[in-house]
């Protein structure tokens, strides 16, 4: 297989002449940038809270009893578990958002945008995809790098293993949950405004829909579709 996807530096550039009406795409309405962030943030931190620590709690009734007391001790988090963590925690979460894209991120209209003077890493997607596909893609890294390490770690709490590993588990759980608000609140936009057969649009950096792909467009992924 060859990896076709694109790598852009800097935002991804708007397209000349671009007429939304002449596709029959709708806009997707938010709050602004400054107010986007102050919610995105504050839905982090519910999330920590509901569910991450309730599923801990939840999965600590099923916790696998330690064999050893003896060796059942605690270890001092190591901080070289938690600074490589901490820098790949990001391409890890826009990693589970890539796979999710069609053809598993290896078309070219898959694009890595690489922004240096925003600090910002990320993918996106030039093309359309289901609606169904996209609030997966979107709601992936949440459930794979927040709740699954959660559940782990509540089952296996008194189980002796890699302190390395324990601690990597522990972090990435806590800064994925905090950083996954921006991609709630856009999962609820989408739930609210798009229809449950609508189509997502992505065009020059922007998202929008449509109802269905117009006469002569390419048609939706079978999966998910």
């Amino acid at each position: 297989m060859v990896i076709m996807m694109k790598i852009q530096i800097g935002n991804v550039p708007k397209i000349p002449d671009f007429d939304p009406e002449a596709e029959s795409l709708h806009t997707i309405s938010g709050p602004n940038q400054s107010a986007s962030f102050l919610i995105a943030g504050l839905t982090g931190i519910v999330l920590l809270i509901c569910p991450t620590l309730v599923l801990c709690y939840a999965f600590s009734f099923f916790a696998i009893p330690n064999p050893d007391p003896v060796q059942g001790a605690q270890l001092s988090p190591p901080w070289e578990a938690i600074v490589p963590t901490l820098l790949f925690y990001i391409p890890f979460h826009e990693l589970m958002h890539l796979v999710w894209h069609p053809q598993m991120g290896t078309s070219d209209q898959s694009i890595l945008v690489l922004w240096p003077s925003k600090l910002r890493f990320g993918v996106y997607y030039e093309g359309s995809m289901s609606r169904t596909r996209w609030l997966i893609m979107r709601g992936f890294p949440f459930v794979a790098l927040s709740l699954v390490p959660a559940a782990f770690l509540s089952i296996f709490q008194n189980v002796p293993f890699n302190n390395f590993l324990r601690t990597s588990l522990e972090v990435l759980m806590v800064v994925n949950g905090a950083g996954s608000g921006g991609d709630v609140i856009a999962m609820l936009l989408v739930l609210f405004q798009v229809p449950q057969k609508g189509e997502m649009c992505f065009r020059g950096g922007r998202a929008y829909w449509r109802t269905g792909a117009p006469e002569g467009a390419s048609s939706l992924p079978t999966v998910l579709k």
